[in-house]
């Protein structure tokens, strides 16, 4: 909790954003970071920032391994945050990695490059 005040960034599964909320009191919205992911699994992923709450729905897929899916998503976010993307649009990509990501068996060695993101996202 001690930390909370110097972050502006927080990405969190729903577990941790709910064991959050029992520390804290406070809801993932009701934090005072400027942006917070709350990733739901097969239920998509909430941002929470400075304009609100809005939610991403997962891309519906045939999982066969679901090991390693939030940390593409949270890499992904990264990555587009760092090359310039609006949060919404980092998301969104965020969102195709993992889906791509959970339809194979492995960890990061099958992490999809940004090629594979985007082929996907143009046939979908």
């Amino acid at each position: 909790m001690a930390v909370l005040p110097y972050l502006d960034f927080l990405i969190l599964n729903a577990v941790e954003a709910d064991q959050l909320r029992q520390a804290t009191g406070k809801s993932p919205g009701d934090l005072d970071v400027a942006d917070v992911i709350v990733t739901l699994g097969a239920d998509g992923a909430d941002w929470y920032g400075t304009a609100g709450h809005q939610h991403f729905p997962a891309i519906k897929v045939d999982p066969v391994d679901t090991t390693g899916a939030g940390d593409t998503f949270t890499g992904y976010v990264l990555a587009g945050l760092d090359r310039g993307m609006p949060m919404a649009q980092a998301i969104g990509q965020a969102m195709r990695a993992a889906a791509l990501m959970v339809m194979r068996h492995g960890t990061a060695d099958v992490i999809p490059d940004l090629s594979e993101v985007q082929a996907f996202q143009s046939r979908g």
